[in-house]
């Protein structure tokens, strides 16, 4: 996220190495701290800025570090599910005109937020316990006898409460927080965002962020909270150390993939016959003590039919060995513990499909590519292929 006072700044995409020949030693150790980049040094005395999935930026003492997407951040709201129902407006970044992620992602939240919340922030039934001396609700006669032995008063109640303090709410407070601390340089945006907490005055602080279900009643939320929970998930980084003042954030690109394939994937399964679970706990020892997580199940008639891991980063190689053994060897304990004889990993960078007969109980191991640069609409035919591939009833152990 460029700021224009910074003397220098270094520009690369996701998993792209660049050499600095220039660049201070104890700044270039507080940027690795930060973990948003990898920096090294080689012998002659140059550094080497590494990317890997994730995008954003680290500031240091007037060094800035960006690390933009390696395709179209129109893109990126495809995978998020917000292309048709996001209506950006003229005071918006057109994300087709825009690499800048993050400044995208933070003007798009703040109008979200304004446009859904425009008539009052959405209310809901709380259960509250509380000492009254009034009675209202019912009476918790356990914590009256514990509390008050042998008084009638203070009542100790329980009543459902008619509040702004839902989850839908306390996250998008999160959220506004975390963009006015590492998000929003634009003085507009950080005022309205400013404003926009205001009305959150009664929404308590959360740490975690807590469930919510999509219903009628926060409909015209969504798009807002999907913004707010990608936002919380990022990695913000502040710290001031003497002079030095030291700023960060960054979204890590693999989670986008992976819900994306997720979602994609249940969007062309899920029937009556049919169900995609996602991230299901396999125990893996017999004490259940150790869990392996695949990302999808398919499940065909109640059992395993195809287990899928899916990876964002490109395969190690052009030819033989292209594939990390460390995968191979999560995905076939997967199909292993399923009952499955193949299982298969979605890699998110264009490839043929490829596969790997291994010699561990006759599993064989198949590897697809999906072109993440390509338009939405060729993006939806690779995942129909990938579908029909996957549609084929494997063999399962005997």
């Amino acid at each position: 996220m460029p700021t224009p006072e910074l003397l220098t700044t270094f520009s690369l995409s996701e998993y792209e190495e660049r050499i600095v020949e220039v660049l201070d030693a104890e700044i270039a150790q507080k940027i690795q701290r930060t973990g948003i980049v990898e920096l090294s040094r080689k012998v002659s005395g140059e550094f080497v800025i590494k990317a890997d999935s994730k995008v954003g930026f680290i500031s240091v003492q007037g060094v800035q570090v960006n690390v933009v997407p390696r395709f179209p951040v129109y893109n990126i709201f495809y995978f998020l599910g917000l292309l048709e129902e996001m209506k950006l407006d003229s005071e918006k970044v057109q994300i087709s005109e825009s690499n800048d992620f993050l400044t995208v992602l933070f003007q798009s939240f703040i109008h979200s937020v304004t446009s859904s919340t425009r008539k009052g922030l959405i209310s809901g039934y709380v259960n509250r316990e509380d000492s009254l001396q009034v009675l209202r609700g019912r009476i918790d006669f356990s914590r009256q006898f514990k509390k008050n032995p042998g008084n009638y008063f203070p009542f100790e109640v329980t009543f459902d409460d008619f509040v702004d303090d839902v989850p839908e709410n306390q996250i998008l407070k999160k959220a506004l927080h975390i963009s006015l601390k590492y998000g929003l340089q634009n003085r507009s945006l950080r005022n309205q965002a400013q404003n926009l907490l205001f009305n959150f005055k009664d929404v308590s602080d959360i740490s975690e962020v807590p469930a919510w279900n999509e219903s009628r009643l926060n409909s015209h939320y969504w798009n807002a909270l999907r913004l707010a929970e990608l936002i919380i998930s990022g990695n913000g980084f502040h710290e001031n150390t003497g002079d030095i003042e030291i700023n960060g954030f960054s979204i890590d690109m693999y989670k986008v993939f992976e819900d994306f394939v997720a979602k994609q994937l249940a969007e062309r399964i899920n029937n009556s016959d049919d169900l995609v679970a996602t991230q299901k706990s396999l125990l893996l020892d017999v004490g259940g003590i150790y869990r392996e997580k695949p990302d999808v199940i398919w499940y065909r008639s109640g059992k395993p039919f195809q287990v899928l891991d899916t990876k964002y980063k490109q395969p190690e190689g052009e030819t033989q060995q292209r594939d990390s053994l460390n995968d191979l060897r999560q995905v076939i304990s997967y199909a292993s513990l399923l009952g499955l004889k193949e299982a298969h990993i979605v890699y998110g960078v264009a490839g043929n499909a490829r596969s790997i007969e291994t010699r561990q109980e006759g599993i064989t191991v198949y590897t697809h590519g999906l072109d993440l640069g390509k338009p939405p609409l060729e993006i939806e035919s690779q995942l129909d292929a990938l579908v029909s591939s996957l549609n084929v009833s494997p063999i399962v152990h005997t």
